[in-house]
């Protein structure tokens, strides 16, 4: 199945907006630069290009559809455009409570753009269910301070339980988001968000855990533009030794520095 129905939905809603615009269809582009931390003249020096595209429908009830559709350039090797598996996702706001705490229904179908999902694990699609808790603590006097708690379980559906370069297929993943916000001068945010991965394979196998840990700064420009600087250190949450945690904030060897640009229309 070169081309899933969930890839086609997914093509057409990002071609929505560029058709039809009222106060219900939105769309965001990203483009990002990443770097990575080896010196510029390594061989390990990688520097790359990323550009998502986001479009998203809102209904009066207050159901919300988004698309998002991710392509990437890396300088280096081939320094080719590749496509990344993409989803499609409806939300739900299920309950808040004074504009406190809030809860949203969150589902993900996901399409098989990438060439490692349709040329070797053969992935049809995945499915992901991942509740939102969120809390503005404005509203008992932290001004600015915010939290989010995200639990996220992942299923893969494929043609083969192995992939073709002989590897077991992941079956389950489950993954937790903790992050922290502070908003100031209107205009300026700082955050930080820490992602912890467990996944299990079609050998009912468990591989090894990751984490992704990112720190970021945010400036609104405007109603249409809005820049953040970063970095970003994503490992396995065990060292080589298979005993000693590599949990941390920035590492050599697996951390990246970034900028991006959003454009919303």
């Amino acid at each position: 199945m070169s081309l899933s129905i969930v890839t086609l939905a997914m093509l057409v809603c990002a071609s929505l907006p560029l058709k039809v615009y009222s106060k219900n269809f939105f769309f965001n582009t990203s483009v990002t630069g990443n770097t990575n931390r080896y010196k510029w003249d390594s061989i390990n020096k990688e520097n790359s290009l990323d550009v998502e595209l986001k479009p998203k429908y809102r209904s009066n009830s207050g159901i919300t559809l988004s698309g998002y559709v991710p392509i990437s350039k890396s300088f280096k090797g081939e320094k080719k455009w590749s496509l990344s598996d993409g989803f499609v996702q409806p939300s739900y706001p299920i309950y808040e409570y004074e504009e406190l705490l809030s809860i949203t229904g969150v589902g993900r179908i996901y399409g098989p753009l990438s060439e490692a999902s349709k040329n070797d694990t053969k992935m049809i699609t995945k499915f992901s269910v991942l509740p939102t808790f969120s809390a503005d603590l404005s509203q008992i006097g932290a001004t600015g301070l915010g939290l989010v708690y995200r639990p996220q379980y992942t299923y893969g559906v494929y043609e083969y339980k192995t992939s073709l370069s002989g590897k077991s297929n992941t079956l389950h993943t489950f993954t937790q988001l903790y992050g922290i916000s502070f908003d100031f001068l209107e205009k300026f945010s700082i955050s930080t968000s820490f992602f912890y991965s467990l996944y299990w394979t079609h050998k009912k196998n468990q591989k090894e855990d990751s984490f992704y840990w990112i720190q970021e700064a945010s400036m609104i420009v405007n109603d249409y533009l809005s820049w953040d600087l970063g970095y970003s250190n994503q490992a396995g949450v065990k060292k080589d030794n298979g005993y000693d945690s590599n949990i941390k904030l920035t590492d050599d060897s697996s951390g990246t520095f970034y900028t991006s640009l959003t454009l919303k229309f």
